[in-house]
């Protein structure tokens, strides 16, 4: 099992920033490069909710379903894929406060595992892809709260 974290401070409230993410529309805005589409949502986004995505990137395409199984308001919740490309993929998005703005905190847990004998390189490739993915949403969600205040 691998464990990913990339953290940054957004400039805008807790509240603020976990509204944004908590709705599957602002995913688009911070998914650059790739194309995701919700299918369905089962739910209300908290504990219990199931989604479904169609995420497509170059000419590759999968369908990941994802739970919601923790939901702490103003806090924290985490995704569990239920059916997806990943043996195991935890996703677990935490939000503090910090002053007036939030440190924004994404955790991964997961495992490939799809051939045994890359596994050695699984964990420098996917911290690799991490790091850059979520750079550049944590970047986009910056930009977007930036232009948001007056």
């Amino acid at each position: 099992m691998q464990d990913f974290k990339y953290q940054s401070v957004i400039p805008a409230r807790v509240m603020d920033v976990f509204s944004f993410h908590h709705d599957l529309n602002n995913l688009k805005k911070i998914s650059k490069g790739v194309q995701i589409d919700v299918l369905s949502v089962e739910g209300n986004m908290k504990k219990g909710t199931i989604i479904t995505l169609l995420i497509k990137k170059w000419f590759l395409k999968t369908i990941w379903q994802l739970e919601i199984i923790d939901h702490q308001p103003n806090q924290s919740f985490s995704d569990l894929q239920t059916k997806g490309p990943f043996r195991y993929w935890k996703h677990t998005h935490i939000f503090q406060k910090e002053g007036e703005q939030t440190l924004l905190i994404d955790r991964v847990e997961y495992q490939l595992g799809f051939f045994p004998f890359l596994w050695p390189a699984e964990k420098w490739l996917m911290k690799w892809i991490f790091m850059h993915m979520f750079k550049k949403r944590h970047e986009l969600t910056r930009q977007i709260f930036q232009k948001r205040s007056p």
